[in-house]
């Protein structure tokens, strides 16, 4: 019998981003053949569900996700990503007292969340152009949906790690866009630019904060 993986943060790094590579291969293949999103039975095509995309059912069996459908993690994600902006919605000072009641459970992920949109918010504000690339509006929202997919994952022995995995992947975009807009200051002397940057600095140390809570109750 095999012996069961340690769910540790190394397999949920590693399992989210085949999942991530999964999620890659099947976009890229539904903009190619839009036929693909078409409901249709696994029986309809020649030998079932063509080998890009193994049944979901049998995926456990086949892969190294022996105890979660990764595959499907993604809906699940989108998911927590809703809620949290169902939280956030609200004025800027108030709490879902869901969260409120239990703070040391979700290690205070409604704060961290509500500035990680904020951040996006004003960085979506900013007016595009060629000073301002893309890809800095591309990366600020990414810190909310990484922060809400380990809040998706959960706190449980089992997923704790892929929780933090996802903050750590929230902390490379915040400090990804904090360089940008340091830099963006220092070329062009906008205070917007640099009061941004202070504003992911001091997300960033959030976050920092919540993975080293979170990783306090890992014991095994």
């Amino acid at each position: 019998m095999k012996d069961e993986p340690t769910y540790d943060e190394t397999w949920w790094e590693r399992e989210l981003h085949r999942n991530e590579k999964l999620m890659d291969r099947y976009l890229a293949a539904l903009a190619d053949n839009p036929d693909l999103a078409r409901p249709r039975r696994p029986d309809d095509a020649p030998g079932g569900l063509p080998p890009e995309f193994p049944d979901p059912k049998a995926a456990g069996a086949a892969g190294t996700s022996d105890m979660f459908d990764l595959e499907g993690l993604e809906e699940a994600l989108l998911e927590a990503a809703a809620a949290g902006e169902e939280t956030a919605d609200g004025s800027a000072d108030s709490v879902d007292p869901g969260f409120e009641n239990t703070p040391s459970d979700n290690e205070g992920y409604a704060e961290v969340a509500r500035l990680a949109r904020r951040f996006a918010v004003a960085v979506g504000s900013l007016e595009l152009s060629r000073e301002t690339p893309e890809i800095l509006a591309l990366s600020a929202p990414k810190i909310g949906a990484n922060l809400a997919g380990g809040h998706g994952l959960g706190y449980d022995e089992e997923t704790l790690c892929g929780n933090i995995v996802k903050c750590r992947w929230a902390l490379a975009d915040c400090e990804f866009c904090r360089e940008m807009l340091e830099q963006l200051a220092q070329r062009t002397g906008r205070g917007i630019y640099r009061a941004l940057a202070d504003e992911s600095r001091r997300l960033s140390g959030r976050i920092r904060e919540r993975i080293a809570r979170l990783r306090a109750r890992v014991w095994w």
